[in-house]
Formats: structure tokens, sequence, C-alpha cells
């Protein structure tokens, strides 16, 4: 599987105007091919529905929204599962991380 990996937050950034939306958006303009979970696109449909529900967002811009997201996703993303044993092996890098530089949690 080869591609780029874009997470959440990433993502919302093209459909929502913040910091990094431009970054993102010259990302989109390379048409490489990108890589997401399923779990991305349950989480950007509830992001955008928890905009709605604070008023933030209209349901016609949502219904908007999530039409190009869809179409975009389908066209330009390989959409794969995370399975448990690529989180066990992601968190446990994580905390070896963590240890090297010795975070501290406050």
């Amino acid at each position: 599987m080869n591609g780029n990996f874009l997470d959440t937050s990433a993502i919302v950034k093209r459909y929502h105007k913040e910091v990094g939306s431009d970054v993102l958006d010259r990302v989109f303009e390379l048409e490489a091919g990108f890589v997401t979970y399923f779990w991305t696109v349950l989480e950007f449909i509830v992001a955008f529905s928890f905009m709605v529900r604070r008023k933030e967002l209209s349901r016609e811009a949502f219904n908007t929204v999530i039409s190009l997201f869809l179409k975009e996703v389908l066209d330009m993303f390989i959409i794969t599962s995370v399975n448990d044993e690529l989180v066990a092996s992601a968190t446990l890098i994580a905390i070896k991380q963590l240890c090297r530089q010795q975070i501290v949690f406050n």
C-alpha cells in the first residue's frame, strides 16, 4: 500500500479553513495517492456533525461538505482498517520515544 497517509485532523483542514489549510490544499494539488482509515472517515463525519449541533455550520453546508469529502475520499484515497497489532506496535514506539526524551507528565 503506497500513498501519503492523512489523519482526521489533516483532512478536516481541507474542508474547514484553519491554520494549515493552505498547506493541505497544496498537498491535494499534487494529486498524489492518499491513504486513510475507515475510522478517519467516521471521525470526519462526526466532527462536522458536531459543528452542526453547535450551530457553527448549517445542515445545507454539512451536506455539501460531506458530499465533497466522500467524492474525494472515494476517488483519491485508499481506505484501510486499523488492526490491534498495528495500534499496539505504534503505542510501544510512542512510549519508547517518550522515555528517550524523558518527557514527564504533569
